[in-house]
């Protein structure tokens, strides 16, 4: 296009050196095409889209001799609105701030009629709207070309004069040439400049989302770590009460291999029956869902099927009001069922010491008032003849009074305050000295099944036969006669705080089972209460301290007892009692 009008300008030229008469204008033809030559060679040797403002202004000024030139680019095709880009001559303080609107200024005209358009005396201006910049710096003539790309105008090139002057048709149409130039050099750098700009904005945004992801990584990384690390079980649940993920505390608590393989499960699994479940969700679910924290105690279930007493704390993960439920709840769960035993242990502990103060005086009392009873019994029984009437009823009260030296006897043991026992025996040489099987029912059989290499038990003889009989008759008792029992031993190895209440170490476990009627899980835990007994006083079982004296005895030789029992299967009692001094190994051998 460039070469086209080039041509148009040289045959121009050509036939306007033959005109004698030509106005005197500063520059000849040839000096104009090396000046459009030069416009054209300096605008391409940059992309910089200031930076061809500048050149366009400052060389069309200088090839044209003008006072003053301007750029201005169109802002608003509809309301003909043109925005001051540049300017060489005029205040700096006009770019980007100088706006003509529509009828305003000779570049609205050259805007309008898409043509070259000029000014020879602005003082007789009447066909658009002289600025009043015009008169402040008394400026006289113009020339404006609108800066065109295929027929499409986007901007106007103006310059002025403070001479009056009349711009020839050369001038015109070389000041077109220049327009069209910068407009196509405006076009090509600010289509690099966008291009460059997008880079930059793609760069920029590349560098937020690097940013923002390693943001994100540090607090997913942040977020992990706690979630390993915290000492609670932690459940994210969905919409109909599903895990969506929980933490590997929580398979440990509840007895699965992993956090992964409790993903997805209903928590229906962890309740201990259906009808449990629907019970909770109905207690519950209704404050979830307005925002409420839930904390309470509830037993649930390990995956083996053994209940579990657990402490826990929900709410809504969506803090607003109301809680958008679609994230789901999050649930702390923490394991409370060894803290809880040990409380009851030790609660147990106090009132048996405090029961024991009692039954302690008041058994040396009573065994001070039998000693009186029994001597006079048998003195009496000596001054009267064997066939004496009266000896039948002595013999009947001196029985009377030698069970009730029994019981006194039991209840000193139970209140007997002692440090830790020295003394050791082996079961194989306890039951083989006690024949404990002859004070069982006719038709109950006595199994041991005790391990090879058992190692002794550190606890006085006479504690541990205390202990073995009162179970053994509470066990006889619960199959009324006529069942079976098993006496089992073996060495264990326990570590620290594995059970509530025990130290590490080795122990003897000692299991006494049944296959009676079992107990009921609403007494199940006042089994060892002193005069605790499902039985009659009037019966000939005996007054219930059986248990308790065996709880008592156990705790002071620092050992453990549980009880499991079930309606089908019956009662077993687990002892943990300390190993002698030997190695279990070198027992065993």
């Amino acid at each position: 296009m460039a070469k086209h009008i080039h041509g148009q300008l040289i045959v121009h030229a050509e036939g306007c050196m033959k005109k004698e008469n030509r106005e005197n204008n500063e520059f000849t033809i040839v000096s104009a095409l090396n000046q459009i030559e030069l416009f054209s060679t300096q605008l391409a040797s940059t992309t910089e889209l200031e930076e061809v403002y500048t050149l366009t202004t400052s060389l069309t000024r200088e090839i044209l001799h003008l006072d003053y030139s301007t750029l201005l680019l169109l802002e608003d095709k509809e309301e003909q609105k043109l925005l001051l880009k540049a300017t060489d001559g005029f205040s700096q303080e006009m770019v980007n701030t100088f706006v003509l609107h529509e009828g305003q200024g000779l570049p609205s005209l050259a805007l309008e009629n898409g043509q070259v358009e000029t000014v020879v005396d602005f003082h007789l201006e009447d066909r658009f709207e002289v600025t009043s910049l015009m008169g402040e710096l008394d400026i006289r003539s113009a020339i404006a070309a609108p800066m065109m790309i295929a027929n499409r105008i986007f901007g106007v090139l103006i310059g002025h004069s403070l001479q009056k002057r009349k711009f020839s048709t050369e001038e015109q149409q070389i000041y077109q040439v220049l327009a069209n130039h910068a407009a196509i050099a405006i076009a090509n750098a600010s289509l690099i400049d966008s291009l460059y700009m997008s880079e930059q904005t793609r760069i920029r945004k590349i560098e937020e989302l690097e940013q923002e992801k390693e943001k994100n990584v540090a607090l997913t990384n942040e977020f992990e770590s706690i979630f390993s690390t915290i000492v609670s079980g932690v459940i994210l649940m969905r919409k109909g009460r599903y895990l969506a993920r929980c933490n590997d505390k929580l398979a440990e608590i509840f007895g699965y291999e992993s956090a992964q393989s409790m993903h997805g499960m209903s928590t229906l699994e962890l309740h201990l029956s259906e009808e449990k479940y629907r019970e909770f969700g109905r207690k519950y679910y209704a404050k979830l869902t307005v925002g409420q924290v839930v904390q309470t105690e509830y037993t649930l279930k390990r995956k083996d099927g053994s209940p579990i007493l657990c402490r826990l704390s929900g709410r809504a993960v969506d803090q607003s009001e109301p809680p958008d439920l679609d994230k789901g709840f999050v649930w702390l769960v923490d394991d409370i069922t060894r803290s809880n035993t040990l409380e009851k242990e030790i609660l147990q502990a106090r009132k048996l010491e405090s029961i024991g103060i009692m039954a302690g005086g008041i058994g040396h009392d009573f065994n001070n008032i039998l000693s009186a009873i029994m001597g006079n019994l048998s003195l009496a029984k000596r001054f009267l003849e064997q066939d004496h009437p009266l000896q039948e009823m002595l013999d009947s009260a001196e029985e009377a009074a030698n069970r009730a030296k029994d019981l006194t006897a039991k209840l000193l043991l139970f209140t007997r305050r002692e440090g830790r026992s020295v003394g050791k025996i082996w079961l194989q040489e306890l039951f083989a000295e006690y024949k404990f099987e002859q004070m069982l029912g006719e038709k109950t059989t006595l199994q041991l099944d005790f391990q090879d290499g058992l190692a002794a038990v550190k606890i006085m003889p006479d504690h541990l036969k205390a202990i073995i009989q009162n179970l053994l008759v509470n066990a006889d008792s619960s199959t009324e006669g006529g069942g079976r029992i098993i006496v089992s031993g073996e060495n264990i190895e326990i570590p620290d705080d594995e059970v509530p209440g025990l130290s590490g170490g080795n122990y003897i476990k000692i299991e006494v089972a049944d296959n009676g009627s079992g107990i009921d899980t609403d007494i199940l835990e006042n089994i060892f209460d002193p005069y605790f007994t499902t039985k009659t006083r009037s019966s000939s079982w005996g007054s219930g301290l059986g248990l308790a004296i065996v709880h008592s005895i156990v705790k002071k030789n620092h050992g453990s007892i549980s009880v499991r029992s079930d309606k089908q299967e019956g009662t077993v009692f687990t002892l943990l009692l300390p190993a002698a001094g030997e190695r279990f190994d070198k027992v065993a051998s």
